[in-house]
């Protein structure tokens, strides 16, 4: 038995000997420019390359000089002849064999000739597989730099990729430069950087449409990079490019509300930032600017109101960090938001999506339930009547923003938000869309109506109140407890949700009678799927 594993050992290691010598005569074969043979060879190596081991691949690419190789798949055009699905299969597979700061050291100059290739499926395989992973990995980066190799010649090519017509070359240029300025704040804000940065902004463009896509491709990443820290929005404050967007924004709001709908979603994220949002408050007029539009747009101008849901998403995105904004400094926000509820059917159904939309993100939080309660009922009324009209992608809509209206989510000092949520689901119940309305969208056919409101109902679960109505509610442990109403995997897990919460829940003793409680459990037990039912399902 021992001999006849050292023969296989040995075999084995006779076979790695002879595809890793192979490999090298092929790869040099490749490097000798051979046009006439290349398919073929270029074949072998890929057969050669999938068949052999790690380590052996591994072996040889580390021990061979590939610059020469890597030269002239740098130097293949797109319409070249040799360019194959399969040279990019064994251009990717080289790269994969040898570590990555290996290649950033060994192969500098070639992934330079690679990023600033005019074939694209080259500088994207380098992107991809080398110099992304190794800019957006903070190990490899520190080890990189302790080398003498400069990442700024390679940075500047991949600023330079912004420009790139392939979005996912540009979105990993984009990844690229946030990190690295992140981590390597000085390389990345050094004048060549930042010349290369206000350099891309001064490129011709053949159409109007390709240099708008453009801007906002550069805007977002200085937005992106500005929201990482207090410390970097203040660097590009002082260069300028924060600044400069700033004024490129406001100039599009006035004047242009197509590419303005791009712009107001990158002061959104801006200044959803608690830094980014002293920076809006304290430096620039946007808050007000914001506020006049929202006052000012006609409602019937459709171009115009284009970004009315932006600007008022701004503030409501605002009012997670500082509700007082909307609260105290500009009230004409949520004013308006309830005058769009308040017109009932002759509203803006659109209007009044991002009004109750609106309100429910504010209500993630207690202090957003708190400052709409005195509002809340005209935006309840809405709701009703979205969910007794006809049409389900608002039914549904509805839903799920009402279930996030009385989600409590965190701590409850003092019992504030449940006693709110108590008081809006009377409203609720006696606007005929109480627990009894929802027994009966439970039974819907359809799923993106039936899946918020069995959501719902996990939610009165929740609260002692909620589960003494599911408890006295006729009829309702029996359809918990059915498997048969749901033949989804996503309704059968909803459904699952409510009884994990009132099995877990610590009054639901209380709530329920012992019997009832029992029954619960043991359906926990169980899990979503009755095994044996679903054993018998599968059989037949």
């Amino acid at each position: 038995m021992a001999t006849e594993q050292k023969q296989q050992q040995q075999q084995t290691k006779d076979q790695s000997i002879v595809i890793r010598e192979k490999l090298t005569e092929r790869i040099e074969q490749l490097e000798k420019g051979d046009n006439d043979n290349f398919g073929e060879i270029l074949a072998d190596v890929n057969a050669l390359l999938i068949s052999a081991n790690h380590r052996d691949v591994q072996q040889v690419t580390s021990q061979m000089n590939l610059a020469p190789l890597f030269d002239r798949f740098n130097a293949l055009s797109a319409d070249d002849e040799l360019f194959t699905e399969e040279l990019l299969s064994v251009f990717g597979l080289f790269l994969e064999s040898l570590p990555i700061n290996d290649i950033f050291v060994k192969y500098n100059d070639q992934i330079l000739q690679g990023l600033r290739s005019s074939n694209v499926a080259i500088s994207n395989i380098w992107t991809q597989k080398v110099v992304k992973p190794l800019f957006t990995n903070e190990g490899l980066m520190k080890n990189i730099s302790k080398s003498s190799i400069s990442i700024v010649p390679i940075l500047t090519a991949v600023i330079e990729l912004l420009l790139s017509p392939s979005t996912s070359i540009a979105s990993a240029s984009h990844d690229i430069c946030v990190i690295t300025a992140k981590i390597f704040r000085q390389e990345f804000f050094s004048p060549q950087i930042l010349d290369c940065l206000k350099g891309l902004r001064t490129r011709n463009f053949q159409t109007e449409k390709e240099a708008e896509q453009f801007l906002i491709r550069f805007y977002e990443l200085i937005v992106d990079i500005a929201a990482s820290s207090q410390l970097l929005l203040d660097m590009l404050q002082t260069n300028g490019l924060l600044t400069e967007m700033i004024e490129e924004s406001k100039r599009k709001i006035n004047s242009d509300p197509l590419v303005a709908m791009n712009f107001i979603k990158l002061l959104t994220d801006l200044a959803s930032k608690p830094h980014g949002l002293e920076f809006v408050k304290k430096s620039t007029d946007l808050l007000p600017l914001m506020a006049r539009k929202i006052e000012t747009i006609d409602t019937e101008d459709l171009l115009g109101s284009l970004i009315l849901p932006g600007c008022i998403n701004f503030f409501i995105r605002i009012a997670q960090t500082n509700m007082s904004i909307l609260l105290n400094e500009y009230p004409q926000v949520l004013n308006k938001l309830t005058e769009y509820c308040r017109q009932q059917r002759a509203g803006n159904t659109e209007l009044q999506l991002l009004a109750i939309e609106s309100a429910a993100f504010l209500c993630q939080q207690s202090e957003g339930k708190s400052s709409l309660a005195d509002r809340m009922p005209i935006f309840l009324d809405t709701i009703v009547m979205m969910i007794n009209g006809n049409h389900n992608d608002l039914k549904s809509r509805a839903i799920v923003a009402l279930n996030e209206i009385l989600q409590i989510n965190g701590s409850d000092p003092g019992n504030k938000a449940t006693e709110l949520t108590k008081t809006w689901y009377s409203h609720l119940d006696s606007s005929d869309c109480g627990l009894d309305r929802f027994m009966k969208l439970v039974q819907e056919p359809f799923i993106d109506v039936r899946i918020p409101a069995i959501n719902f109902i996990r939610i009165l679960a929740t609260s002692l109140w909620g589960q003494k109505l599911l408890s006295e509610y006729p009829g309702f442990l029996d359809y918990l407890l059915d498997r048969s109403t749901e033949t989804c995997k996503q309704g059968r897990e909803a459904k699952f949700e409510i009884v994990s919460e009132l099995a877990m829940s610590p009054f639901v003793r209380i709530s329920f009678p012992a019997e009832s409680v029992l029954r619960i459990r043991g359906y926990l037990q169980e899990g979503p799927i009755n095994k044996e039912v679903n054993v018998a399902f599968e059989s037949s």
